[in-house]
This record gives structure tokens, sequence and C-alpha cells, in this order.
């Protein structure tokens, strides 16, 4: 049996039988397994790897990889970092003076009471505000805080993750509500669900007003995660720059798959 032969048979056998069983078969008859495998590289245009390509594909791979981990780090530290400590900072108590009460111009009255800014900063934690960071250039999280009914305006920051009053400055985003609504959920034994139910109820409102990217420079994302809004302010401000990230991700996942596949192949063969 010739070689074109030899190709011939394997190519009709291979249609019906394992490559295993026609390779025992023919050196059972006399062919050496060096010219068996060379002409079954030849019909199935396999061809070994050589030392210096299959080094190249595990380079690749690892870059890859490297790529992946430094990605999904950047992601949990910087862009949504879960893994802050939350600072602790003592509730302090709303004392209502009972003698003394203000009236608005549309008729309401607002009992006066200590309310302000250590209350804030206790809210703004608890709503997991520590979280923001500073971006790359240096610029702190800015959140401007207004009490609608009474006009007051909050300046606040985080620096090093802890929650305090800067001057007044241009914010990343306004969080808004009348101070009964602030009480409230300040006073919530589930201060998670009660601040998801008056943003629901569009009692407590979250105006962006910095792009996108310095958003998520600055970590806001780890609010997104926080309220899970969907299709709201937050959410459409941020959801693109996450769902670009983790397809980016899969994609390099997916591509490290296939090289590793391939590769362990043609070993095989």
């Amino acid at each position: 049996m010739s070689n074109k032969e030899l190709k011939n048979y394997m190519g009709e056998s291979l249609k019906t039988r394992p490559f295993c069983d026609i390779k025992k078969d023919l050196m059972n008859t006399g062919w050496k397994e060096a010219d068996i495998d060379e002409e079954f590289n030849e019909l199935t245009g396999k061809k070994k790897i050589g030392i210096g390509k299959m080094v190249l594909i595990i380079f690749s791979c690892l870059i890859i990889l490297g790529i992946i981990i430094c990605a999904f780090l950047y992601y949990y530290f910087f862009i949504s970092p879960n893994l802050i400590e939350k600072p602790i900072i003592i509730k302090p108590p709303i004392v209502i003076e009972t003698n003394q009460s203000s009236v608005l111009s549309n008729g309401s009255i607002i009992v006066n009471d200590n309310f302000g800014l250590g209350h804030l900063e206790f809210l703004l934690n608890e709503i997991e505000v520590y979280k923001l960071h500073s971006n790359p250039s240096g610029e702190i999280p800015r959140i401007k805080f207004i009490i609608s009914d009474t006009k007051q305006e909050y300046y606040l920051g985080v620096i090093n993750h802890k929650i305090v009053e800067i001057n007044e400055s241009n914010p990343d985003i306004i969080l808004r509500a009348e101070k009964n609504i602030i009480i409230s959920v300040y006073n919530a034994n589930n201060t998670k669900e009660k601040v998801m139910d008056s943003y629901n109820q569009e009692l407590l409102s979250v105006e962006i007003l910095a792009n996108t990217e310095t958003l998520v420079s600055k970590g806001y994302i780890s609010l997104y995660n926080y309220f899970g809004m969907t299709g709201n302010a937050i959410a459409e401000n941020l959801g693109i720059k996450g769902q670009g990230i983790a397809a980016l991700l899969i994609v390099l996942i997916i591509l490290l798959g296939i090289i590793f596949i391939r590769v362990f192949h043609q070993r095989k063969v």
C-alpha cells in the first residue's frame, strides 16, 4: 500500500471508525507510527505544535489571564468597591424643640429640631456613600444635599472613605428631599428599604450633574448597586460602563478558552 493509498484508506475509514482503531490496525500490518501520524496530520490539516509556538501560545494565555484579573480588580476596587470597611459613626439623636416651630410660605408648619450636618453624615454613611473615592486626578466625590422645604443646602465630600463637610463647589450629584422624609429615613429600622421606598415614590430624588467618566472614576457605581436602580438617573449614567466592562471580560474569557481548547486538542492528536 502506497502513501497515497494509505491516505485514501484513512480518509474513508475515519468516516466510520476512530483514529486510534485505524492506527492500531495499520501498525499491525507493518506501518510505522510516525508515517501514520504524518498522513493523518496532512489529511486533517493538523500539525504538531513546535516548542516556540507553544511558548508563544502559553505567553499569550498568561497575558489574557492577567488582563482579566486586572479588569476584575479594577472593577471591584475602583469602579464598584465592595471590600471597603464601613466607618463607624455613632448615630446622633434628633432632639425636637417642642416649644418652637416655623411656618412656611405655603402654610406648612415645621417643628424645629437639631437635625443638621452630623445627621446627614450618618445617613450618607448608612447608604454606603463611604465607598466613593477620589479619581486618578485627585478630585474627591462631591455631593450636594438639599432639604427642599426648608431650603437648607449641605455640601459633602468623601476623603479616604470618610464623609466630611466641604466648601461650596460643583457637585457630582444632588440629593433632594423634604425634611420630614429625610427624618423618616433617618429613624427607619431598615434604612435601605426606606430609602428605596422614598425613591420609588419620588419623595427622594437623585440628580446627576457629572459626566459618566467622572462618576465611574469616583466609584458611584457602588451607589447604583446599593439602590438597585434600573432605567433611572444613576443606572442610565453608569449602567453602560458596567455592561461594557462585563462584555470585555466575557470576550477575553471566551478567547482564552478557545486558545486552550486548540492547544490541548492539537497536543492530543
